[in-house]
């Protein structure tokens, strides 16, 4: 098969999605066992694949020093952002006056190469969106980006019957699915199981601490293990 340009961004929620409610789930998990400290200005928070900002509201309830980490693209290409036409990631965040709040936005090169000692990397509705070169750079980036004992919560929407419908051998692609519309090409993988995910995340350094699972969402908590 001839290379094929595939483009996550277009594949992003809107910023006025519902938030994944498995967000708020897990980050209730990690405070009510002690993972976390309740003192929002102690831990130190990334949104890796920040797409449009759909989960910025719930993360904020929770966090004061949040990373916005996405491809340059992302960051960068106007959209509309909270009912905000002709605005980017960027710019919208260089925006916002929240008292109380530290909101840093970098590249996902710049993320892969930063050693920012953070307490937790969320990974929101990403995975499922990207082939297996872009998810492993991602998880070598967010082991290198936690503290020792950090967490990597991995959330993702899996079992979608609208979606699998339209998955047959004819649009097949590495360990996935392609979808073409209007010039843009998405690519989709189901999680059906969740062992493959454990035991490759456990090869680049990740314990799993639980499995908050369900049948329509996929949600890992794991440990970055002691080097």
């Amino acid at each position: 098969m001839a290379r094929i340009e595939i483009n996550s961004a277009y594949s992003a929620q809107p910023s006025i999605a519902t938030p994944n409610p498995f967000v708020e789930i897990a980050i209730k998990y990690c405070l009510e066992n002690g993972l976390i400290s309740r003192d929002s200005n102690k831990t130190r928070i990334a949104d890796q694949g920040c797409g449009n900002l759909r989960h910025l509201t719930i993360l904020c309830r929770y966090f004061d020093t949040i990373y916005l980490v996405d491809k340059e693209y992302q960051l960068n290409r106007l959209k509309r952002l909270f009912g905000l036409d002709g605005t980017n990631v960027k710019d919208y965040i260089s925006s916002l006056k929240m008292s109380g709040k530290k909101f840093t936005v970098l590249s996902d090169s710049v993320f892969d190469s930063s050693n920012l000692n953070l307490d937790i990397v969320f990974n929101i509705c990403v995975f499922d969106v990207e082939v297996p070169k872009t998810r492993k750079a991602m998880t070598t980036a967010a082991y290198k980006n936690l503290k020792k004992g950090g967490f990597y919560v991995v959330i993702i929407p899996r079992n979608d019957q609208s979606i699998l419908v339209r998955c047959t051998t004819k649009n097949r692609y590495l360990d996935g699915h392609i979808f073409q519309h209007h010039g843009i090409t998405s690519f989709y993988k189901n999680y059906r199981d969740t062992r493959s995910m454990i035991y490759t995340l456990a090869k680049h350094g990740f314990v799993l601490e639980t499995d908050l699972s369900v049948y329509r969402q996929v949600c890992l908590i794991l440990r970055k293990m002691d080097s």
